[in-house]
């Protein structure tokens, strides 16, 4: 078959080794190395692992792929500070990668929404195609890469970006009440599951103990439980199965938050433990307030520990460092009549532009742009 390899924008191109070497070469360059003939020697062994892991099956690797034979290739072979090196050389490029959306996302989301070619415009049933609807696809889109990237665990968020499997609600600060074969995220040892409640208790190598013959309430105690809540990982004391006969309950909150439970499972109406509990049977349309995420509480928590930590965007230092993508025609930005590559790093002007626009060099990230 073709050597060739998948590029993160979904493009396949032609297998290069000596791409390969340059890559190891800078990263012996910045930890003092000058070998340029080990670093030849190192990128022929990351091919052969290629042809064995990858070609001879029949398989296409993607970029991602290669870059981690890479960085085993180096471990292996005693080049620690090189593997470092090239390591924090990918992390620096996803950073920069990221930060580089940031300017595209907003426009883009606007205009998926406007002309409905995101099928996530009709995911949500509880909320129609309006000026409001375009509010919440721009909020929940970005709440959404908070939980992929900073609650999930990457095996979680690679397979929901890779389509292995869909997290519904990513875009709402908040979890259902766990019921039967409502999926959740268990990790047990060094295991992660996505797995639903119930298949989750029938793994679970515990006995069984009885609760209430009445209703057939039966509980399991596993050791080294937990599951994904909106508080990270949460220890899981007690497993319960009960019999299913028993009258169901669909409780749904203003706020668009639903659940299916019994007739007799305890809801929070109020802040005061155990004097503030209703069964789900009794409540009053209109009259009890249920506990939910106190989602503006919870943005403020978030702010405060660091979730948007960065306060602007130097569009000077961005575009110099650039080098791919819609950042890069250099020639075409200006700064005090000079270009911007000609101009010195340490740069204190305040304003940019182009041949036909005036530009601030500094974009201030407030609750107006950029959250």
């Amino acid at each position: 078959m073709d050597r060739v390899v998948v590029k993160r924008d979904g493009r396949v191109v032609p297998f290069e080794r000596e791409r390969i070497a340059t890559a190891i070469f800078k990263a012996a360059r910045a930890v003092g190395g000058r070998d340029r003939q080990t670093a030849e020697r190192l990128a022929g062994m990351v091919e052969w692992m290629v042809e064995e892991k990858f070609y001879s099956r029949g398989l296409v690797p993607s970029v991602e792929d290669i870059q981690d034979i890479v960085e085993k290739v180096l471990i292996e072979e005693g080049h620690a500070k090189v593997a470092k090196a090239y390591i924090l050389y990918r992390q620096k490029r996803a950073e920069a990668r990221e930060l580089e959306s940031i300017f595209v996302d907003g426009i883009k989301l606007v205009d998926e929404y406007i002309e409905r070619s995101d099928w996530r415009v009709a995911e949500n049933s509880n909320m129609t195609y309006s000026l409001q609807g375009l509010n919440f696809y721009l909020a929940s889109s970005v709440v959404a890469r908070y939980w992929l990237n900073k609650i999930y665990p990457p095996e979680i968020k690679n397979a929901h970006d890779s389509g292995d499997f869909h997290i519904h609600d990513l875009g709402i600060l908040g979890v259902y009440t766990y019921y039967g074969k409502e999926v959740v995220v268990a990790r047990r040892g060094d295991e992660i599951w996505l797995t639903s409640f119930e298949r989750l208790y029938e793994s679970i190598d515990k006995d069984e103990v009885l609760l209430s013959e009445e209703d057939d309430a039966w509980a399991k105690y596993p050791d080294d439980l937990y599951v994904l809540d909106r508080n990270g990982w949460t220890r899981v004391t007690r497993l319960v199965r009960k019999r299913k006969d028993r009258k169901m309950v669909f409780v749904k909150n203003r706020g668009g938050r639903s659940v299916i439970v019994t007739e007799d499972h305890p809801m929070i109406v109020g802040d005061r433990g155990d004097e503030d509990l209703k069964q789900a049977g009794n409540l009053q349309l209109n009259e009890d307030n249920l506990f939910t995420v106190d989602v503006p509480e919870k943005l403020n928590s978030l702010v405060n520990n660091g979730l948007f930590s960065q306060s602007e965007i130097d569009l000077f230092q961005l575009i110099r460092e650039s080098a791919h993508g819609m950042l890069n025609n250099k020639d075409f930005v200006y700064g005090d009549g000079l270009k911007i590559t000609e101009l010195p790093p340490d740069w204190s002007g305040e304003w940019l532009n182009t041949h036909s626009i005036v530009f601030q060099r500094k974009l201030k990230l407030t609750e107006n742009f950029g959250y």
